[in-house]
């Protein structure tokens, strides 16, 4: 009887987080070295990132519109309209 110590296999589950960290490295990796790439690289901004800039501008600003106009609706309800004007002493 031979008492030759055997490694122990790992489990479905364990091959799994390992297989799920090594894909997790990689894809880190990649976006490191991409935005390293974007980072030195003197291309500028493409035509698809400007018009999502602009997109995102032009939200914030109706957004901004918008909860102005509200508060401006608000304020004038709240104004009298039954003021006396009239001059009697």
């Amino acid at each position: 009887m031979s008492l030759k110590s055997q490694k122990p296999s790992p489990s479905p589950a364990a091959t799994a987080a390992i297989a799920c960290g090594a894909w997790t490295a990689n894809l880190v990796d990649r976006a490191r070295t991409e935005c390293c790439d974007r980072y030195e690289s003197e291309d500028g901004l493409t035509t698809l990132e400007w018009a999502l800039l602009v997109a995102g501008v032009a939200a914030m600003a109706i957004a901004l519109i918008v909860v102005v106009r509200n508060n401006v609706d608000q304020t004038q309800q709240q104004i009298p309209t039954n003021v006396d004007t009239g001059t009697s002493f």
